[in-house]
């Protein structure tokens, strides 16, 4: 589906050196056409997608606090091809696409949503999920933007000073070194309470050739002040903190 076009003009930080172009083409496929930034810079471009008032995809709540953070301007999602499924692995699958890899619930459903790569949903609970967001940015890693602690306060407050907010608590964080690509990556936990209910929400946020990665999951917990855990909500928090952790890129 077609939505508002975005004048290059108007927006800012985060605009990469080409702009690229999602085309629909025959049997639904999308075709990717890249242009050199100064070339189009007063022509509008489109995105297939769904997009806000401003024409620019939508990303969740929880991802756009994180985006948010680094300066993004999200013109395109890039979702590379090549994906498959490996066999199970103690209650896990293996999903695997072009630039990244990671586990995920066996029992979950894999679908898409805008200003997603991809979504992994629990077909049994709502409100509970794990989704991969990829963008663009101008700097080559995390630190470069901040340290652990640093940009631990700056979620923390972007999720304080959103509508409806009424807490925010960090849980647990750590610097991680991915295996393998040597990428450096922070992991947050932490439990936000709004009007509508607490979500505890697991993260992964790692950049690589000028790409930012950001790994959610989120568990509802329903219009409590705080989540308290039953014996299957710790078994389902397990299973996302092991998927969320297991997310490289390659």
């Amino acid at each position: 589906m077609g939505c508002a076009s975005v004048p290059l003009g108007d927006v800012g930080y985060g605009v990469p050196r080409l702009v690229r172009e999602r085309r629909r083409i025959g049997g639904g496929a999308l075709r990717h056409t890249a242009y050199p930034l100064g070339s189009v810079r007063r022509n509008p471009i489109s995105c297939y997608c769904r997009c806000d008032s401003g024409g620019l995809p939508v990303l969740d709540s929880r991802r756009r606090v994180v985006v948010g953070l680094f300066g993004v301007v999200p013109l395109w999602v890039w979702s590379p091809t090549g994906r498959s499924m490996a066999q199970s692995d103690g209650g896990l699958d293996t999903y695997r696409s072009g630039a990244y890899r990671m586990k995920y619930p066996e029992s979950w459903e894999v679908t898409g949503k805008a200003g997603a790569d991809v979504l992994f949903k629990d077909p049994a609970r709502r409100g509970v999920n794990i989704g991969v967001t990829i963008l663009p940015v101008r700097i080559d890693s995390v630190a470069e933007y901040g340290d652990l602690q640093n940009v631990s306060e700056k979620i923390l407050q972007a999720e304080r000073a959103k509508d409806g907010s009424l807490s925010a608590e960090m849980m647990n964080k750590d610097s991680v070194v991915l295996p393998g690509s040597g990428v450096q990556a922070y992991d947050y936990e932490y439990e936000v309470g709004t009007t509508r209910g607490t979500k505890r929400i697991l993260s992964r946020v790692c950049i690589r050739d000028k790409t930012l990665y950001v790994v959610n999951g989120t568990l509802s917990c329903g219009k409590v002040d705080a989540c308290q855990f039953d014996e299957d909500d710790n078994r389902i928090l397990q299973l996302m903190r092991q998927s969320v952790e297991s997310f490289n890129v390659l």
